[in-house]
C-alpha cells in the first residue's frame, strides 16, 4: 500500500496528516529523485487496518485495487469492508478535501488588468474521464473537467484530465466548503491567491 507527494527539501505535510489519520501505521520514505516522498506498508496487519478506516471513503476503483491485492496473496478481506454502500453526501466535502489537499493546485497570477485565478485538480487517466473527477465534481457541483490530453511534463507518461474552476466566486465558494478538512499548506496556498487575485483589482 502506498501514498506518494512530492516535496520541497521536506516531508510533504499531506503524509505527515496522511499518518497520522491512520494511527501512525507505516513508514515514510524519501526523497526519490529529489522529490518524491512515500508512505507505505508491508505489513498485512497494517494494510487491513488501515484499509478497514478508508472503506467508508473510498472510491469503487479503489475498493477493487484492494480486494484485488488482498486476493492475490491468497487471503481474505477484513468483514469490515465487505459494505458496498457510499458515503453520505455531506461527508463527500471531506473526501474531496483530502484529495485537493494531496493533488490540487490553486493560485493567482498576473497583473492589473490581466490577472487569472484557477483551482484544479488532474489525474492521469488511461479513461475518457477518472472516476474521482468526476465525483469530485458532483460533490462541488461547479468547476468543469477537461480532457484527456498529453501534458509537457516528464513526470507524467500518460494522458490527464482535470477539473478546473477559474472564476472568484466559485473558487471563493470551494474553499470555504474545504476549510474545515483542507491542511495548513493548502489553506495558506488558497488564503494566499484570494488575496493575491483581490489585490490585483485594487492595484488596476
Amino acid at each position: 500500500m502506498f501514498v506518494y507527494q512530492a516535496g520541497r527539501g521536506e516531508t510533504p505535510e499531506a503524509l505527515l496528516r496522511f499518518k497520522r489519520a491512520v494511527g501512525d501505521r507505516g513508514n515514510i520514505n524519501g526523497p526519490y529523485r529529489d522529490r518524491l516522498f512515500q508512505w507505505t506498508t508491508k505489513k498485512h496487519s497494517a494494510f487491513d487496518e488501515v484499509m478497514t478506516m478508508l472503506w467508508p471513503w473510498l472510491s469503487d476503483a479503489k475498493r477493487v485495487q484492494l480486494r484485488r491485492s488482498t486476493e492475490a496473496c491468497g487471503r481474505l478481506m477484513p468483514r469490515e469492508c465487505s459494505s458496498s454502500s457510499s458515503t453520505e453526501s455531506g461527508t463527500e466535502l471531506a473526501w474531496v478535501a483530502g484529495f485537493f489537499d494531496g493533488e490540487g493546485y490553486i493560485g493567482a497570477n498576473g497583473s492589473p488588468g490581466m490577472r487569472t485565478l484557477e483551482m484544479s485538480i488532474a489525474q492521469a487517466t488511461t479513461e475518457s474521464v477518472p472516476p474521482t473527477l468526476t465525483r469530485v465534481r458532483l460533490a462541488l457541483g461547479v468547476g468543469t473537467l477537461y480532457g484527456p490530453r498529453m501534458p509537457r511534463s516528464p513526470w507524467s507518461k500518460l494522458p490527464q484530465c482535470v477539473w478546473r474552476t477559474n472564476a472568484f466566486e466559485d473558487v471563493q465558494f470551494v474553499t470555504a466548503a474545504l476549510w474545515p478538512w483542507l491542511g495548513p499548506v493548502k489553506r495558506a496556498q488558497a488564503r494566499e491567491a484570494l488575496l493575491r487575485y483581490r489585490a490585483l483589482v485594487r492595484d488596476a
